[in-house]
Order: structure tokens, then sequence, then C-alpha cells
């Protein structure tokens, strides 16, 4: 039937009784049913619109619904919206415990009634007989199809989950708009296309046709439809929450790749180390479009291989930490690739870790792998050069490798770190130090020391103070770490000048005797408590040694604070200490010797106290002195006098303990560096700190460790 002849059957209806109120229209062409609908306002009583009875995004009020339409028995009833509600609710109206359509379409009236409902539906055929699959044969006479034109109109509708709220800009935001809108939006004629976002997306359904209807209420599915790559993406890779947070910056008809470096801020491709070294501050999807690009986009080179062993994105640092002993030849490439990602990451490294490394056979290539940036790493760097001084390897050879990545080590180690130390100071201390490393008992002495040509550390002082200048004790800083401090201490951010001495302490080597700091002068502990005990809870003797390099920087950054309080500060320490001696210690059999009769033996007899100033005779290993009164016999070599006690206790080749002792004459003992810092440009008079009297500054007092 054509509009015409469709308006004039309702017309000649007005009248006429029956026992079915309910009359369909449909209309395939939406000019036709625009036309229809305003044809049909013209000769029906009241229009009651289904939106009316809709608010926001929630079902219709049918209750009400059909309540107002009770109100107008005998009446023609236009009823709008309820094709669009069909269109949308479709699953919700072929359930019968639900359904709310069907009841007014069977719905019977007394024979003499003239109740009619006019429904006008725009497209929707096909979504009636899936709701009413069976038909009551007498109301086949109240369904009509408008044949005006013989075209039938196509849009695609397209509905949202409200998961994309903040992903898309929706023609209509629920229910409601939709039904206030629909007509409006489909009158455009530059448009074919359009979108509902609403929470009864559930009740929808795909459609074909005239009308599509498309369901989008999966974000995977939204972002996969997007890119232009979209088969490549794998749902499993992102939880819900994941893709809902993709689905709102896709960039639309592009690769992922584009949406990845949108997000991690990325213009070209993604620089690895930048992305890495921002990874505590990215959020957990972010996290995981990393995962996804190397999963994505692979390249030849260790990133791609360890992220993509990462089970998680937050597991991210661990496999690149661990995934290189997975590999089954060592690449230098590879090496150099994971530890530029290791250093600007925060890991921990423990036991486990370093002895899956030791099963690296080359040792250069596990120096290689450290990133030097924990303590623990540094240990396991000098445990390293222990073993490859040991083996015999060149100590040049060695600061080479070590200069950039660990250069307090290679400073200590380097025989020419200090020009102003030289002849046999230097060649003994070169020596030192490079047996200290091995850790092994060692009375090959290359030299002798004439401790007569030096100053005492009490008379550099003395020589080097001035009214503006402070006083740093270091409580068992001797001058083997001078290489160390220097080469801090040249590279302060303030300008100064730096002049290091060699000096002499008082025997015996014992901070009670070298006690010469007045109340206004800081002196620190934590260097002797160190060489003594290894750290507090664990006498590793490797980590004791890296954590004695890490007190160099300390001391280092101290002496720049002071430095903003004067204008020089001379750095000094009350006695050195042993490492020999400790060693030897336990070797009683061949480097203990008789204390003298009555003699009290003292620092793992290091030296002994006499009971008075009798004659004792003296072997080439001693050298006796008098200090405030009192007699002493002090060893001048790595010997000492015998007495029980647990110096560096348990300690192997294969096992490494913590401890050194002093008190004796050794030059590691005995000679203390005394450091003169001053500043190039002198602080105004009003930034000078005066020295304050009667306090004693300690490192309780100074708050630190």
């Amino acid at each position: 039937m054509n509009i015409a002849e469709i308006i004039f059957k309702v017309s000649n209806e007005r009248q006429t009784p029956g026992r079915f109120p309910t009359r369909l229209i449909f209309a395939h062409n939406f000019t036709d049913y625009l036309s229809l609908v305003g044809e049909l306002k013209a000769v029906c009583d009241e229009v009651i619109d289904l939106s009316a009875f809709t608010k926001g995004d929630v079902l219709p009020r049918f209750k009400d619904f059909k309540n107002e339409l009770a109100k107008h028995s005998g009446k023609q009833l236009l009823l709008l919206s309820v094709g669009e509600y069909l269109r949308i609710c479709i699953k919700r109206e072929r359930d019968k415990a639900t359904a709310n359509f069907p009841g007014i379409w069977e719905q019977l009236q007394p024979e003499s009634s003239t109740t009619k409902y006019i429904i006008p539906i725009f497209g929707g055929r096909e979504i009636f007989d899936s709701i009413m699959p069976i038909q009551d044969e007498r109301q086949q006479q109240f369904i009509w199809e408008v044949n005006e034109s013989s075209s039938e109109s196509e849009y695609s509708i397209t509905i949202y989950s409200p998961d994309f709220k903040e992903a898309i800009a929706a023609d209509a935001m629920n229910l409601q708009e939709w039904f206030l809108k629909w007509t409006s939006l489909f009158g455009d004629k530059n448009r074919k296309s359009f979108s509902l976002l609403t929470k009864l997306y559930r009740y929808a359904e795909p459609v074909y046709g005239g009308v599509r209807l498309n369901i989008v209420d999966e974000p995977f599915a939204y972002v996969a439809s997007l890119v232009t790559d979209g088969e490549k993406l794998n749902k499993n890779d992102g939880n819900e929450k994941f893709w809902k947070f993709i689905a709102q910056n896709v960039k639309r008809d592009k690769p992922f790749a584009e949406t990845i470096k949108y997000l991690l801020n990325f213009d070209l491709n993604i620089d690895p180390i930048s992305a890495l070294a921002r990874f505590n501050e990215l959020s957990d999807d972010e996290l995981n479009l990393l995962r996804i690009w190397y999963k994505l986009y692979p390249s030849d080179d260790y990133y791609t291989f360890a992220i993509n062993r990462a089970a998680t994105a937050r597991e991210i640092p661990v496999s690149l930490r661990d995934s290189i002993f997975e590999l089954p030849k060592l690449s230098d490439s590879f090496i150099r690739q994971r530890t530029a990602a290791l250093r600007v990451l925060d890991l921990s490294y423990s036991e486990k870790y370093f002895t899956r490394l030791d099963k690296i056979p080359d040792p250069e290539s596990r120096l290689m792998m450290l990133t030097y940036r924990t303590l623990a790493e540094r240990a396991y760097a000098v445990k390293t050069i222990s073993g490859l001084l040991r083996s015999g390897a060149d100590v040049n050879a060695l600061v080479e490798q070590l200069k950039f990545d660990y250069p307090d080590l290679a400073e200590y180690l380097n025989p020419d770190a200090t020009n102003s130390i030289s002849g046999e100071v230097k060649q003994y201390f070169n020596w030192y130090r490079r047996s200290k490393l091995i850790n092994r008992p060692n009375t090959d002495i290359p030299c002798s020391i004439d401790f007569d040509g030096i100053d005492s550390r009490n008379k550099v002082i003395q020589q080097n103070s001035s009214n503006d200048s402070l006083q740093f004790w270091i409580d068992g800083l001797g001058a083997e770490w001078i290489p160390v401090l220097l080469r801090r201490l040249n590279s302060l951010g303030i300008e100064v000048t730096v002049k290091a001495l060699i000096t002499k302490a008082l025997l015996p080597t014992e901070t009670e005797f070298n006690h010469k700091w007045t109340a206004t002068d800081v002196k620190w502990d934590r260097l002797d408590k160190l060489s003594h005990n290894g750290m507090p809870d664990d006498k590793d003797y490797f980590l004791c040694i890296a954590r004695q390099l890490e007190i160099m920087k300390e001391i280092v950054e101290h002496v720049s604070e002071m430095l903003l309080k004067t204008n020089r500060v001379i750095v000094t320490g009350d006695h050195g200490s042993s490492r020999l001696a400790a060693l030897l210690f336990h070797d009683a059999e061949n480097f203990a010797i008789e204390p003298p009769k009555n003699a009290i033996v003292r620092s793992f007899g290091r030296f002994v106290e006499l009971q008075d100033d009798s004659y004792i005779t003296l072997t080439t290993s001693m050298e006796r002195t008098e200090i405030d009164g009192k007699h002493y016999i002090v060893m001048k070599t790595h010997e000492h006098f015998k007495q029980s006690g647990n110096a560096a206790g348990g300690n192997t080749d294969e096992k490494a303990v913590a401890g050194e002792i002093h008190g004796g004459m050794t030059p590691e003992e005995y000679l203390v560096p005394v450091i003169i810092v001053t500043r190039k440009i002198p602080l105004s008079p009003k930034e000078t700190t005066k020295k304050p009297k009667g306090i004693t500054i300690n490192d309780d007092i100074l708050g630190l460790p």
C-alpha cells in the first residue's frame, strides 16, 4: 500500500470495533516513514511517544506506558519510538520472561471497543518476525507495509557499550537521547552511519539489511577494527582494562605501532633505554604496550629476546637481567645491550644470581655484565678482579677495563695513580693494594721504607692549619686510600687545590694513642668499624672492600659540605689497618712470636705493653716506643705476638671473610694521609663558620651511619 491508502484505511477504522487494537505499519524508505508519521499525526487522536516514558539509559517504563494507553479508550493512538526500542532491545523482547511488546501486539479488548494503537516502524520487519515468529492469523490483516518508494533506505548504527564513553563521542549517549534524536539524525542526507552508547547494548544483536546494526561491546575488537594491522593483535596480550585504555587512545587507520608510540611518547621508533629509564613511572597499561611492541615488531637484539620471555610486563626487568643465562652463546653486543638496560632499572642482585653469573667461564664477560650500580655488584667485581689477579692478570689491563665502569676500584689498583707519591712508598702500596685484593698471605715485600724521612701527621697538620680551616678525621684511614680520594677530590663541584702528603701516625697505631682531634674537629669511625668486622649482616670480604670504596665517596661528599662553611679542609686519619697482618694472624705456627714475660699482648698481637722500662731484646721485626710514660713493643712486619682471637677467621680461597687489624708499624698501619683541600675562591667573611667550642662531633651527632 501507498501512504494515501494506509491513511484512508486508518481513517475508515476509526469507528470500527474489534478485538485487536494494534496496527503495525512498516516503512523501508526513511522519506516514506517521515511522510507516513506526518499524515498519521493528522488523523490520530493522540500521539504517545515511548521516549516520554524513558529516562536516561534505563529501560522504558512500560507499566506507565500501558497505563497511559488505557486512559485513552475508544481513541486512535499514534505510538512512536516503539520500532527503535525493538531494534535496540531485540534480545529482551524475544525472552518471554522480560518481553513487553508481545503483550501490546497480542492484546485483546472487548469486541465493541474502537481503541486503536497505530505503530509505524522504520525498517525492522525482520526484527518483528524474530520476536513474533508465530502470529495469530486474524492479526495478519493488521500488518501493513508502505511501498510508496521502490528503493530501500540503507543506514548503519553502531551500538557501543559504556566502556567506550571516554573513547568516542556517540550521536546519542543513552537510550532516551536516541529516541529523541534518531529521526533528525537519519534525516541528515550527508550521513549514513550513526552511533549510540548505551548500557542496554547487551539486549541488542547484529542486524543486516536496510538498517544494519553493529555491536561493539569489547574494547579489543574495537581496537582491532580501527588499526590497519589489527590481525596481528592478540586479545590475550591484555586484560579488559588494558584494551579499554587503548580504545580511548587508538590511532585510527594506522598500524598499531603508531598507537604504542603515541602512548609511550615516542615520535619515531621505541628507544628501549629511554622507555626502561621511565619504567617505574609508567602505568601497567603503558608497560604492557612496551611488551607488545617487541612482540609485534621484533628486532634481532637482546631487548626483543629478553622482553618476549617476560610473562608479564612487570617482569620485564627481571627477564632483562636473567634471560642472558638462557642464551646458547653469548655475544658482546647482547651483553652491552643488556648492561645498558639494567643500568637504568632498579634491580637487586641476589646470591642466587651471582651463582648463575659464576657459571659464565670468561671473567671479562662477567665484568661486562655488571652495572656497578649496586653494592652487591661492585662486591662481585672486586671478587672477580681478585680471581684475575690470582691468575696473573696484568694490572694495567684490569685498570683499563675498570676505569669507566668502576673508576674507584680502577684508581685503587692503578700503579700510576698518584704522582705526588713516589719511590718506595708508592712501590710498597702498589704491592699492598694488589695483595689485599688477591686476599692471600704474602710476605714477599718488595721494598723497605725509611720512615725517618717522613714527617709526623701532627706536624703536617699544624703547618697547614689556619683560622679558617677545619680538620676532618677518619678513623682507620690509611695511606692506601689516597689514590681514590684524590680522584674524587679533583672532581669536586667547587674549584679547589688539593695537596696530599704521606705522614706518620703515633705508635702504637691505635686510636687511643692518636686521639689528637679537638671537640671542633669532625671524626668518622665507620671505616674502622667496617675494616675490622665487615658489614653488620654480611662478613664477606669483597663486600667489605666495595663498601670501603663507597665510604671514600662519602668522605669526599662531606668535604664538599664542609667547604661551604670554610676555606680549607684537612682530611686525615688516626691510623691505617692491615689485611695481610689479619691473614697471617691465623698462621701462628710460622708468624707468631712469644711475647716478653709479663707483657700485655694487645690488638691481635700487633703490639705489647710492657710492665716497666726494663731492657727487652728486640728482633728486626720489632720497634720499641714510649708514649705518656708507658713502654710498648710494636710489630714492624706482619708477624704478631701470640694471642688468641679471630682477626679474619674462616677466610679461605673459596670463602673470603672480612677482617683487618692495626696497632703495628707496617706501612699500611703506620702511614696516614694528610690531604689539604683549599678553595680557590675564598668564601666571603660572613659565609665562614667560626669553630664552635666544647662540641664533640661524631657520626651519631651528624646523623651518619
